[in-house]
């Protein structure tokens, strides 16, 4: 009889909520930025744009093995072997820090990531791209013709 009690009120133990914390009073949040503002911003601040794909799962704690395969900006080559460390991104969650580790990436994983310093899996979305594009901070990829065409 125990057992079965002690079993429905584990089934049925709250677990500690994961949430963040309320802004402090008066915390008024800044509008957000356009598309173009942001594009503007990340490419500014960051020293490496690169197209990627992870070899490796990257995990909080454990970097994975990246390999890039264009340079946007920054001295990397395609072609070139990193180790690169998961992420939460340009647009972290207030309370980061209260949740843990950034989410992991699966081997496998494609996309354009930006970082300044060591390598990190912050995602630069397609629409950020294209606005860097658009703005002239890189040049448009071309694609390549079949034959035939």
């Amino acid at each position: 009889m125990f057992r079965v009690i002690a079993v429905f009120l584990l089934a049925f133990a709250s677990a500690p909520a994961v949430a963040c914390l309320p802004p402090p009073p008066g915390y008024v949040a800044p509008p957000p930025l356009s598309v173009d503002q942001t594009a503007a911003l990340i490419f500014r601040m960051s020293d490496t744009i690169v197209y990627g794909e992870l070899l490796s799962e990257a995990y909080y704690g454990q970097p994975g093995r990246f390999r890039i395969l264009r340079s946007y900006k920054g001295h990397f080559r395609a072609g070139s072997r990193v180790k690169i460390q998961p992420s939460w991104g340009f647009d972290p969650p207030m309370c980061a820090g209260m949740i843990g580790g950034p989410p992991p990436l699966p081997k496998g994983a494609k996309g354009v990531f930006a970082w300044t310093g060591e390598p990190e899996l912050k995602l630069v979305s397609d629409e950020i791209l294209a606005s860097m594009v658009k703005q002239g901070f890189i040049a448009p990829v071309k694609k390549k013709q079949r034959k035939g065409s």
